[in-house]
């Protein structure tokens, strides 16, 4: 995973991102995090969570919202979002009791649930950005 990291090229095989998806969901107990996906901009999937594979159409989907900030939701998976907070850094969404937050780097989005995110939500959504900076700064 580092390796790919400090030479600079992207993985193709899902599997390499496994670790980085491994890394988002491990403290699902602290974060509230329970299903992760991270895709490319252009469309495809490199790693998701089990029952968390968001369709080109939904990628694209946000690919719109992060360029048109005047969207109020969003269709992820068969359910719709109401936008709490959108900027060039990070969307959060809420449905029900359930929420979900992206983060874009340079090339990817990395979208996550929970629905239990309300009391860390600050927090989590911080350490997201962190993360996709971290990605960013590798041209990922």
């Amino acid at each position: 995973m580092l390796t790919a990291m400090v030479h600079g090229t992207m993985p193709t095989a899902r599997n390499a991102w496994l670790p980085w998806l491994n890394h988002i969901t491990k403290d699902g107990e602290r974060t509230g995090i329970r299903d992760a996906a991270l895709v490319t901009k252009r469309g495809s999937v490199s790693s998701h969570t089990p029952q968390f594979q968001l369709s080109a159409k939904e990628i694209e989907s946000l690919n719109n919202l992060f360029h048109n900030k005047r969207v109020n939701k969003i269709k992820l998976l068969g359910r719709t979002y109401i936008i709490n907070s959108l900027d060039d850094k990070h969307l959060t969404a809420f449905s029900g009791k359930r929420f979900l937050i992206v983060c874009p780097s340079q090339t990817m989005y990395v979208v996550v649930q929970s629905d239990r995110l309300r009391e860390r939500l600050t927090e989590t959504v911080t350490w997201l950005e962190h993360l996709c900076a971290k990605l960013s700064s590798r041209n990922y």
